[in-house]
Parts: structure tokens; C-alpha cells; sequence
């Protein structure tokens, strides 16, 4: 099946289908374009951007999805993971909510007393992961070179591309002047 069928199929939005195939999860039989658009879709490679959909929708992070496929006798270990952190996470939550809920708003319309009450809160909550902040931004930073770099390869081999058909059209041009310029020779001196 083509990309549109794919993208339609999966529910999926052609950018995140592209990204999914550049991450290496789906892997279609590609033209020679190499081109995620271009490529040829099995069944399979639809029912594998359905699960992707699903764990993404569950908030699996993409490393967690990629061990999903790799490793697949680890899958249940890691939903099991995957809902144990949800359901801390929820838990978590609960407790932000119920302290913005308690906290009184008004306190910001006199000066610094909103920030002084801010300070004093004692919430006992982790602190978010800058290390896993930094990490989800390299992954994205690396997948933004790589497609990056994809890009300007298929620039230059559009350049390279065209510039083999500007050369074939220059010997083409040189080869139809000398036929002219033979049959002129061969016919010249009759039509004269």
C-alpha cells in the first residue's frame, strides 16, 4: 500500500508517519528515492504504526517504544513499568491540584506576598528530571540533524542529477549541430 493509504489507516499524520519510518521503527520496502512518501507499505507496517499510535497515546516514551519492538519478550515488563509510573505520576498530580486549589490567588494582587506564600509551600514532590528534559531535547536535536542531513544529501544528488542532464543535453545539442553541420556537407553542393 502507498504513504497516503498508510497515514490514513494508522490515524497518523504524514509528519509523524515520516518520523516513525526515519526512526527506524517502520521499516517499508523503499524505492529508489529512498523517500518515506515513495516507499511500498505491507500490512504489517500498518499494524505496527497502530501499536505506535497506542503506546504513544499511553505516553511511552519513544525509547521505551523502540524496546517494545527490539526486545518484544520484555513487553509486558515494561507496560507493567510504564503503568506503574503513570499511576505515581497520577498520584503526583493529584497533589499538584490540590495544592493549587488551596492556594489563594489573591495573594499576587499585593505585591510579593503570592511569591512569599510560593516559598513557604512545603511540597514533598520530586523535582523535575533536567537530565531527562536534556535528553528528550538531544533526541529531538539528533533527529533534526539526521533528517537535516538527509536533506542536503538529497540536494546534492538533485544537484548532481542535474547537472548529468545538463551535460547530456550539451552533448546532445553538439552531437545534433555536427549531424547538421555533416548533412550540410553531404547535401550543400546539390542545393547549390
Amino acid at each position: 500500500m502507498d504513504f497516503q493509504t498508510v497515514c490514513e489507516g494508522s490515524a497518523l499524520g504524514t509528519d509523524l508517519v515520516r518520523f516513525y519510518v526515519n526512526e527506524g521503527l517502520v521499516e517499508p520496502l523503499f524505492t529508489a528515492s529512498h523517500l518515506p512518501d515513495d516507499a511500498e507499505y505491507a500490512e504489517e507496517d500498518l499494524s505496527r504504526l497502530l501499536v505506535i499510535a497506542n503506546l504513544n497515546r499511553l505516553n511511552m516514551p519513544l525509547g521505551e517504544v523502540k524496546l517494545f519492538f527490539e526486545q518484544p519478550e520484555r513487553a509486558p515488563a515494561l507496560l507493567l513499568e510504564h503503568h506503574q509510573r503513570l499511576q505515581q505520576e497520577a498520584l503526583y498530580s493529584q497533589v499538584r491540584l490540590a495544592e493549587l486549589d488551596n492556594f489563594d490567588l489573591a495573594l499576587f494582587g499585593d505585591g510579593s506576598r503570592g511569591l512569599d506564600a510560593l516559598a513557604k509551600l512545603e511540597l514533598d514532590l520530586p523535582l523535575n528530571d533536567p537530565e531527562r528534559q536534556r535528553s528528550d531535547r538531544r533526541l529531538r536535536s539528533e533527529t533534526i540533524r539526521r533528517l537535516q542531513q538527509e536533506l542536503d544529501d538529497l540536494a546534492y544528488d538533485l544537484t548532481a542529477m542535474g547537472m548529468r542532464q545538463h551535460r547530456q543535453f550539451l552533448v546532445i545539442l553538439v552531437l545534433i549541430f555536427l549531424l547538421l553541420l555533416a548533412l550540410g556537407w553531404i547535401v550543400g553542393p546539390y542545393i547549390l
